[in-house]
């Protein structure tokens, strides 16, 4: 085993696979090796055998909690969301006095909507530790703003020894407080010190970013000679646009009818393409031109991205991908699946941009500075008029603000373009037992409301360096974006 260690810590991942393998063929038994596995095949990014080597540990030894935690994260990855809920259920009966147990329960539960069971999980949480800023964030993130007061964020703040991670989220979480309070300087405050912490120690490349954008711009303006060569398939909904947006409000709406099926966030579009730039030997991160691929490619592309798909659940016709950041991608489905439905989300510049910079993402550093927040913005809405302009017959727009105001004439919209019947039963999309991954996570498990139009006039007087990143991105990708504001 110390070889294995020895290669995988060099980044030696093949080796160390070989080598744990070889300690495996002598001795099954053996639950470090099948955890050293999972371990490795993790870095490999084959999260399927990651479960089954965790799967292997906890039969050999069900105490490793550890392990037990490790396979909830990957099984949440991998959309296993009953076999997820079970574990989790399984470690708080063996566990029930271990605070990560018990967030890992409430996060499930409040993810696949078991509301109860996430609230009872984290005031026990809580009842633990009542300083511990991951629950104490959650429980906010998630509206229970009644079991978290400020003075206790002010108080986990306080401990010299904390992360910065949790500090930023700290932050967050006490903007959130501030905004519900109407306190609107205090929640800037917050906002803008969380994004600080955050930005400095993640960067994100806005330049390079910009630089695609427009190379995509031009590369799709000769593409109509290539009408009809992708893959005939309407099985496909992609619902794409701007980070918060509305695209997951969609993603829900579409999920209560009987024959669409919400997959949620995947990222298999991106790396279909990307594998595909590969195989052809094209330079740079993505096509440079579409003279360098076969008519013929994008069909098999098209089957490529099917193959990935799970299988539909019984009466299902349509299976949603939601990814905002698809909105770059558009030219590229419209040349692989020419007659999927494509629904691109938009809303108030100004709106959007107030949302991301409150909300704290930590995945992605593109709302950390408000003049790059505005670039981005810019960027994304520049691309998602570029579409809607070029084929305003394959592209369906959903503005935000109409979905919210006049949501049964949105819904209708949406159903006919997917070319499905009527059907009451979106009313109760808050209520549907259905996986929510996103930061909007809290906002989907209410009815439909309008509280959030003309959020940003509440921090008009912060918002220049915004405007001013939103005009840097119109001004080098052109006119296609909204005015803000």
């Amino acid at each position: 085993m110390q070889r294995a260690v020895t290669a995988l810590r060099s980044d030696r991942l093949d080796e160390a696979s070989r080598l744990v393998h070889q300690v495996l063929r002598e001795d099954q038994s053996q639950a470090e090796a099948w955890h050293f596995l999972a371990g490795i095949r993790l870095r490999q990014q084959q999260p399927t055998e990651a479960a089954a080597a965790l799967h292997k540990v906890m039969e050999l030894n069900p105490g490793n909690r550890e392990a037990g935690l490790e396979l909830i994260g990957v099984l949440r990855g991998l959309d296993r969301d009953e076999e997820r809920l079970a574990l989790c259920r399984e470690l708080v009966a063996r566990w029930p006095d271990d605070g990560r147990v018990l967030r890992a329960m409430g996060l499930a539960g409040w993810e696949l909507g078991d509301l109860e069971e996430a609230t009872e999980a984290y005031r026990k949480a809580l009842e633990l530790d009542p300083t511990d800023p991951d629950t104490l964030c959650d429980l906010t993130l998630l509206g229970r703003s009644d079991m978290v007061s400020s003075d206790v964020l002010r108080a986990a703040l306080r401990n010299p020894l904390l992360d910065w991670r949790p500090r930023a989220r700290l932050h967050f979480a006490l903007g959130k407080q501030a905004e519900s309070a109407e306190q609107y300087a205090q929640a800037f405050e917050d906002f803008t010190e969380g994004n600080r912490i955050r930005r400095a120690h993640e960067d994100f490349g806005i330049a390079r970013k910009l630089g695609n954008a427009g190379a995509f711009l031009r590369l799709f303006e000769e593409s109509d000679r290539l009408n009809g060569c992708g893959c005939s398939s309407r099985r496909p909904v992609f619902v794409t646009g701007m980070p918060r947006s509305g695209t997951t409000l969609v993603a829900q709406i579409l999920n209560t009818h009987p024959e669409i099926q919400n997959l949620g966030e995947r990222l298999d579009l991106q790396t279909v393409i990307s594998e595909w730039a590969r195989r052809a030997d094209l330079k740079g991160e993505l096509l440079e031109s579409l003279d360098q691929m076969e008519p013929d490619v994008w069909a098999r592309m098209g089957e490529d991205y099917l193959a990935r798909l799970p299988e539909p659940a019984d009466g299902v016709r349509y299976l949603v991908d939601k990814m905002p950041f698809n909105v770059n991608l558009v030219g590229f489905l419209r040349l692989m699946f020419p007659e999927a439905a494509v629904i691109v989300c938009r809303r108030d510049l100004m709106d959007v941009g107030v949302s991301c910079f409150g909300t704290g993402f930590s995945e992605t550093a593109f709302s950390y500075d408000l003049y790059e927040l505005g670039q981005f913005i810019g960027m994304c809405d520049a691309m998602a008029g570029y579409w809607q302009q070029r084929w305003p017959d394959y592209v369906h727009v959903v503005d935000y603000e109409d979905l919210v105001t006049a949501p049964d004439a949105v819904v209708r919209g949406l159903f006919e373009r997917i070319a499905v019947e009527w059907d009451e039963g979106w009313r109760s999309f808050h209520t549907t037992r259905s996986a929510v991954r996103t930061a909007s996570i809290s906002q989907v498990r209410r009815a439909i409301y309008q509280s959030s139009v003309g959020r940003w006039k509440r921090y008009e007087s912060h918002l220049e360096p915004f405007r001013a990143g939103i005009a840097d991105a119109r001004k080098r990708l052109g006119n296609k974006s909204q005015a803000p504001g």
